[in-house]
């Protein structure tokens, strides 16, 4: 890690790439605090509109829109960041780009390289029309099935999703929700052996040590 951390030193170009990193990577905070602070709002007006009896199109219309312009702005900064990752990637090479980055204090919890993976492989507006959170986990899902993506719109791409009753359902990126794409993907690490995050909250042992249909 000293090394990364001395050649950002010696080198302005370096530094230049891991400040505006930081600064990305500040903004990608912010973004998500905005998001955080507006999913609250709405599910207390939601309450509330419930709890009166008051019908929530009108307000749904409002705040879906409000969501969605956050979400693609922060589909928009991820991108970004995944671009100065691969940036800083060519210059430094794999190894001593992650190791400069767990040594940063303001990057170390970042998803700099998972941003990397999509901004490596699909376009800026492909990456905003399908969420770049869903996007992670597409490169991750082709990744671990061996599938080769190409430049086409990702959103026609076919998954294998995991249902609640242990049985494989195939479905098109643009169709899949998050959630069941990013348990799936956990599924399939688990199956492999892949170390996860504490997956048992949310996923049920026997069917993550099942095999696909």
């Amino acid at each position: 890690m000293r090394k990364a951390k001395e050649l950002a030193k010696k080198k302005p170009e370096i530094r230049k790439v891991v400040d505006a990193l930081i600064d990305i990577s500040s903004e990608h905070n912010v973004c998500c605090l905005d998001l955080g602070k507006l999913f609250s709002q709405i599910d207390k007006r939601f309450k509330q509109a419930a709890a009166a009896g008051a019908t929530n199109v009108d307000l749904e219309a409002d705040e879906t829109r409000s969501l969605k312009s956050l979400a693609f702005k922060e589909s928009l900064i991820c991108y970004r960041m995944g671009v100065k990752y691969n940036e800083l990637r060519g210059i430094l090479g794999r190894e001593d780009t992650e190791a400069l980055i767990a040594d940063e204090p303001m990057l170390e919890c970042s998803e700099a390289a998972l941003f990397g993976k999509v901004a490596g492989q699909f376009s800026e507006a492909h990456a905003v029309e399908n969420g770049i959170h869903k996007m992670v986990q597409l490169v991750e899902y082709a990744e671990l099935n061996g599938m080769t993506l190409g430049d086409a719109d990702p959103g026609a791409t076919q998954i294998s999703l995991l249902q609640t009753d242990g049985r494989w359902k195939r479905r098109k990126l643009r169709d899949c929700r998050i959630e069941e794409l990013e348990q799936t993907v956990i599924v399939l690490k688990v199956q492999r052996g892949i170390s996860v995050d504490d997956p048992w909250d949310s996923i049920d042992l026997e069917l993550a040590l099942g095999k696909e249909g």
